[in-house]
């Protein structure tokens, strides 16, 4: 992570009964599909978690800060006003804010730990320089097609 630069930020409830929110940089892929209400998956210690955008921003990423690992919808769960509501019923009966958001939603939008797989920059890259006889192409080519392993 560049240090000094201004970065698309977001503030993130986690599902978790953890009481405060958290700041994680949005990578440059997702800055046009997050959103406030975007659920999105973060690390969380050694784990990923599901978390909901609260707050959109731009900062100076604080040492510490992670990226967003990956956004899996396109639209957003809830909008600005329903955010501060949100905050305001976790404030109001004293718990985390993530697990009210949790309990407004539909079930089952927690993600729970599965692998997945995407192609990476440094991926990309190989297939565009690797030939076609090369023995790492077709796998490659078929992470690109297949993102997360379906």
């Amino acid at each position: 992570m560049s240090k000094g630069l201004n970065r698309a930020c977001a503030r993130v409830a986690v599902c978790l009964p953890v009481k405060n929110t958290f700041s994680y940089t949005i990578p440059e892929e997702f800055e046009d599909i997050v959103s406030i209400g975007s659920r999105v998956l973060v690390p969380f210690g050694v784990r990923t978690v599901t978390g909901f955008v609260l707050e959109l921003f731009q900062s100076i990423p604080e040492e510490g800060w992670k990226d967003i690992i990956d956004v899996p919808d396109s639209h957003p769960f809830f909008y600005h006003g329903q955010s501060a509501l949100f905050e305001w019923i976790a404030d109001y009966y004293l718990c985390p804010v993530g697990q009210v958001v949790r309990s407004a939603l539909p079930a089952g939008l927690d993600v729970h730990s599965t692998r997945v797989f995407r192609l990476t920059g440094k991926g990309r890259r190989a297939l565009e320089i690797l030939g076609s006889e090369a023995p790492e192409r077709p796998l490659l080519e078929w992470v690109r097609d297949h993102p997360g392993g379906g």
